[in-house]
């Protein structure tokens, strides 16, 4: 009889056990090399004050989703609203053309200003389904002209 055919059971126990300890490894590497590993909204705030501080936006990429038994928000969705609270903060409009939805970073931005000549801007035409907020950014700013009157 072979050794491996003797150990099985141990072989069997030990292969997942080895994986987990593996993959466990891997993100406190990572965590080491300056990532946030998690889905909690406190690792992209800390990334979010991070690449504010550092005036680094690509900072938000660096999230670690591990893989999930009862779901909870996507990477793409948590680096997204990183993405967005970096242009909000710094207001940096150019960062808004990468988010889900452009148009509605460019009329938030337009807001936080004051500033409708902004409102132009809150358009993605280079998309399939062009996200187009202009309208609604320059009603936000008539609304707010006639409530004054």
């Amino acid at each position: 009889m072979s050794i491996a055919r003797k150990n099985w059971p141990l072989i069997l126990l030990i292969t997942p056990l080895a994986i987990l300890i593996a993959f466990q490894m891997y993100y406190i590497l990572m965590k080491t090399a300056g990532y946030e590993v998690g889905h909690d909204p406190e690792n992209v705030e800390r990334l979010l004050a991070r690449a504010v501080a550092e005036k680094n936006p690509t900072i938000c990429k660096k999230l670690i989703v591990p893989p999930q038994i009862f779901g909870g928000p996507a990477r793409y969705d948590l680096v997204n609203g990183c993405y967005e609270g970096y242009a909000m903060e710094t207001g940096d409009m150019s960062i808004c053309q990468s988010l889900i939805s452009p148009g509605l970073c460019v009329m938030a931005i337009a807001g936080r200003k004051n500033n409708p000549e902004l409102c132009e801007q809150a358009y993605a035409p280079t998309r399939n389904n062009p996200d187009d907020h202009r309208g609604s950014c320059f009603g936000y700013f008539a609304e707010r002209e006639r409530e004054r009157d």
